[in-house]
């Protein structure tokens, strides 16, 4: 959701749990919730053990889920690579993260850690080739100046 039509939401199904907007919500909300917890056991036990418990704590849920649903793991080759890059990119996110709030101004931490949209429009570009519209354009831009603003 880079630029939103306010204008549209009559007309669509946006409330729908197969708009995958209701996931998206409770994803952002969750996750901020935790990214501000954290911040509490990253200053006492420390950023490395924190993470470690954070991603600990996702890959038992995973876990679960998986039993849950009798489901074993596939470790396909063509997703091997990929799925260690990732977590690889989620562990060192998530660590980075909490040396930065244990050390740092959170709000400055947080608005750069929130800027991973940008980074994902800037990507989106880079190498899927994707286009926007002008009206996206100006809205990452505008994120971008918000994130810089924030930091200041």
């Amino acid at each position: 959701m880079v630029a939103i039509n306010f204008r549209d939401f009559r007309q669509s199904n946006i409330a729908k749990l197969s708009s995958g907007v209701p996931h998206g919500l409770g994803t952002s909300v969750l996750w901020g919730v935790v990214f501000y917890l954290i911040i509490f056991p990253g200053r006492v036990i420390g950023p490395w053990q924190t993470a470690l418990f954070l991603e600990l704590g996702v890959t038992a849920a995973a876990a679960a889920h998986l039993m849950f649903r009798h489901e074993k793991l596939r470790w396909r080759e063509s997703v091997k690579l990929p799925l260690l890059l990732n977590a690889f990119l989620i562990a060192g996110g998530t660590v980075l993260y909490n040396v930065g709030v244990r050390w740092f101004n959170i709000g400055v931490i947080a608005s750069m850690t929130n800027s991973n949209a940008v980074v994902s429009v800037i990507a989106a570009v880079i190498f899927f080739r994707e286009t926007f519209t002008r009206r996206e354009k100006l809205t990452a831009a505008a994120m971008v100046l918000g994130i810089l603003l924030i930091s200041l």
